[in-house]
């Protein structure tokens, strides 16, 4: 059961994650900006676990290398809007709609690595799903706001970078891969378009050793994420570290006073949790 100890760790941290972005990205005058000060002291952080866990480079087959870029690409995407998410969504509310990144992963792991399905696990996604639905919900209908087309998109991205990472980190030392993943968006977030002059440096003073305790968080995450990959099904990891959202959900209504829709939020969380349970 290591992997499911890796999965729960992840699980945690991403909680505490997803808490301190919303309150950071809140603040933040330009997201892009902050993405990128938060993907350079994520992409340190994780350089630094290599001198707790050195690891051979193996050589890279040409499938390696097509995956490598695709993965640099997709987690690029996700680079470029995750804080837009977290600044426009609630937390309680986000952890939520982040649960079509494992239904990406579980689906297409399925496809990929042949790992089992059955009509358990299409009801549990099917739970999930409703949670996401309803918790967009509003009188008339499910409403796609700015912000919720940006959480959809991140989710997305990182399911399909999820997906990714399971075949990946066999080949590369898990610490340098975690600081390739993060510098990725920096190309795409900083450079098309430009940042405006001292938007960086704005954003740095603002969060100043936050954004580095956020980075940290991410890191640990990540990294126990794919430890968690190396021992386990990534269908069966993914749905353990989804508990983050129940998690998320209690702290974003308890310390951030997130209360709207407060009945719809915990029912959609219940659902949710109930289809992660039925999945594992």
């Amino acid at each position: 059961m290591t992997w499911f100890f890796y999965a729960l760790t992840t699980a945690v941290l991403f909680s505490a994650w997803s808490l301190l972005s919303r309150i950071l990205s809140v603040k933040s005058e330009n997201p892009r900006a902050f993405s990128v000060v938060y993907n350079i002291l994520a992409a340190g952080c994780a350089l630094l676990l290599l001198a707790f866990q050195p690891q051979a480079f193996r050589p890279l087959p040409v499938g390696a290398v097509i995956v490598s870029i695709l993965a640099l690409l997709i987690w690029s995407v996700y680079g470029r809007t995750e804080f837009y998410a977290t600044k426009y969504v609630e937390a309680s509310t986000l952890s939520i709609l982040s649960r079509v990144a494992p239904l990406v992963t579980f689906s297409v792991s399925i496809l990929v690595f042949r790992e089992s399905a059955t009509a358990v696990k299409i009801v549990a996604a099917g739970l999930i799903m409703g949670g996401n639905v309803l918790a967009v919900y509003q009188k008339g209908g499910a409403r796609i706001t700015r912000g919720v087309g940006y959480a959809l998109i991140t989710a997305t991205a990182a399911g399909l970078g999820w997906v990714c990472d399971k075949y990946l980190v066999t080949f590369y030392p898990l610490a340098l891969y975690a600081a390739l993943s993060y510098a990725a968006p920096n190309f795409l977030v900083a450079l098309f378009p430009p940042l405006p002059k001292g938007a960086i440096g704005k954003e740095l003073r603002r969060g100043s050793w936050k954004i580095l305790i956020l980075a940290g968080c991410a890191v640990g995450g990540y990294f126990f994420q794919l430890k968690a990959f190396l021992v386990g099904e990534a269908s069966r990891v993914i749905l353990v570290t989804s508990t983050s959202s129940v998690l998320t959900i209690l702290l974003g209504i308890i310390l951030l006073g997130e209360t709207n829709n407060l009945k719809r939020k915990i029912l959609a969380g219940l659902l949710v949790f109930i289809g992660i349970v039925l999945m594992e």
